[in-house]
């Protein structure tokens, strides 16, 4: 029998700070939005006429520190790693708000170019 996953303090510090930087993100435009989702957040980029695309960012425990990764939904392939390193909730969102750029960035010059 397995044992329960029990998060660590420091993990639920990094989530809650990938979540408000997310948060802030969305903030700024309204093609952005998004949703808490366990261990993480779900952004969405939507834009009239063209598909909406996601980003999920998710916070993983990796033996003394936390493993950030961030993933466009649509795309194939393997997480891209946003931070390795120790469970700092300022660390925790600058690398989300990282990841949040870039995608928000390539979202905004996709639609352009349609």
């Amino acid at each position: 029998m397995s044992t329960p996953f029990a998060p660590s303090e420091a993990w639920k510090s990094c989530v809650e700070a990938v979540r408000e930087a997310a948060d802030i993100a969305s903030s700024f435009d309204g093609r952005l939005s998004c949703d808490p989702i366990p261990g993480g957040v779900r952004l969405l980029f939507s834009h009239p006429g063209q598909d909406a695309r996601a980003l999920s960012i998710a916070v993983h425990e990796a033996g003394d520190g936390v493993r950030i990764t961030a993933r466009v939904k649509e795309e194939e392939g393997e997480a891209l790693s946003a931070y390795e390193g120790s469970p700092k909730p300022a660390a925790a969102m600058q690398a989300a708000m990282r990841a949040i750029g870039r995608f928000y960035g390539e979202e905004v010059r996709r639609v352009s170019r349609s």
